[in-house]
C-alpha cells in the first residue's frame, strides 16, 4: 500500500510559508534567556552538591547508587546548557562564554569554544 503523504506547507517549505502568527510566535521563543539559563545552571549544582553532601552523610552503598544517576543527570544538563550557549541562547554579555564555561563547561571537562568547532 503506497500512500502519498505530503507535509504541512510550513514543514515542507521555508519561513515564508508561516503564518505571521506563527513567525511571532517562533520569535517569542527565540533569543538569549540569561535569567533562565542562570537559573537553570544553578539549580543543577544546588542538585549535585545537595545529593554528594547526603551521600557523605548516609555514607552507605546504596545511597551511593542512587546518589550517581541523580549527580549524572545534572552534568548532562551541564552538557545541555554547553549547547544553548554555543547557539547564544544563554548569556550574550560580554564575558557570557567565560561565564558559562566556569558554571557548565569547565566542570564536565570541556569549554564552550571546543563545542562549537564540533557542534554541527
Amino acid at each position: 500500500m503506497n500512500q502519498s503523504r505530503t507535509l504541512p506547507p510550513a514543514l515542507a517549505g521555508d519561513k515564508t510559508n508561516l503564518s505571521d502568527q506563527a513567525r511571532k510566535e517562533i520569535q517569542a521563543l527565540s533569543g538569549a534567556r540569561p535569567k533562565e539559563f542562570l537559573i537553570q545552571a544553578f539549580g543543577a549544582w544546588v542538585v549535585i552538591i545537595a545529593t554528594i553532601t547526603l551521600a557523605i552523610h548516609v555514607d552507605n552503598v546504596w545511597m551511593t547508587l542512587l546518589a550517581l544517576p541523580i549527580i549524572a543527570t545534572r552534568f548532562n544538563i551541564l552538557g545541555l546548557l554547553v549547547h544553548e550557549q554555543v547557539h547564544q541562547l544563554g548569556l550574550r554579555v560580554r564575558y557570557g562564554d567565560i561565564v558559562a564555561n566556569i558554571l557548565t563547561a569547565y566542570p564536565i571537562g570541556i569549554t564552550v569554544e571546543d563545542y562549537a568547532k564540533v557542534n554541527l
